[in-house]
């Protein structure tokens, strides 16, 4: 890789306005963050203070390489974890590069841990009540089955979603799985998917984990609604249709 490139996808980094003036790449929206630079500074702001805290812990650690390589010197960049977010440095030029959403990732005390699909920092949220970790980068979400087994209390939606969610785990009992190549973002196991009713679910059954897409998690609740709800809503229907025919021979009667 070409000095001054990104170390992910190769495109020429541009610097950026503002006091931190990092260089971003235009592709994947990274930035590299000069640390030297920073610690220099006469006046550092909270932002730039940050990232040369965040630099400061991880260089202090013995870390791994991360098959990438520095866009200031070139050489190898190592890979550290601050708090849930895996960062990759440079402990030669004092050089710090974050991926798109890592250094708000960083930043976000709520920030749980990567996401399996993107990458992405994902945070602790609720969907419909539902304990879950949403990405900000695809819109997935990450959901610890047992942690879902084990709300206490819950409204009648709120139950519904989870007992929908609980279902969806359990269905490669049944079906055939396949590998996915992407990491649990818990356990680092490998995710297998299936296929329930035209969503293809990922699953982590070492710790119990489920990634659903954007979009899925509404897709599997209206799937999976408890039968006796499904039942009751065709008995609403046919008591309406009932109803009306009812009328129509009341007015021809009449």
């Amino acid at each position: 890789m070409s000095r001054g490139n990104c170390p992910k996808c190769g495109v020429a980094l541009k610097p950026e306005a503002g006091a931190l003036r990092g260089r971003a790449c235009s592709s994947c929206d990274g930035t590299w963050f000069d640390v030297l630079r920073l610690e220099s500074l006469p006046e550092r702001n909270a932002l730039a203070h940050e990232v040369v805290t965040v630099y400061s812990a991880l260089a202090a650690q013995s870390l791994p390489a991360a098959e990438l390589d520095c866009p200031a010197c070139g050489r190898g960049l190592v890979r550290g974890e601050y708090g849930r977010v895996e960062v990759d440095l440079c402990t030669d030029c004092k050089g710090l590069w974050f991926d798109r959403f890592e250094l708000e990732g960083v930043l976000d005390p709520s920030t749980t841990r990567p996401c399996p699909k993107c990458e992405a920092p994902m945070r602790a949220s609720h969907w419909n009540g539902v304990p879950a970790n949403a990405c900000r980068g695809c819109g997935g979400h990450w959901l610890d089955v047992r942690l879902l087994e084990s709300q206490p209390d819950v409204d009648r939606e709120t139950e519904q979603a989870l007992d929908a969610l609980i279902a969806a785990f359990a269905v490669p009992a049944e079906t055939a799985t396949k590998q996915t190549g992407i990491r649990c973002p818990t356990c680092k196991g490998a995710l297998e998917a299936c296929e329930h009713e035209g969503i293809e679910l990922d699953f982590c059954f070492r710790c119990r984990g489920l990634f659903l897409d954007a979009g899925e998690m509404e897709g599997i609740t209206k799937l999976d609604a408890p039968a006796v709800e499904q039942a009751a809503s065709a008995m609403e229907a046919g008591a309406r249709a009932l109803g009306r025919l009812l009328g129509r021979l009341s007015r021809l009667t009449g």
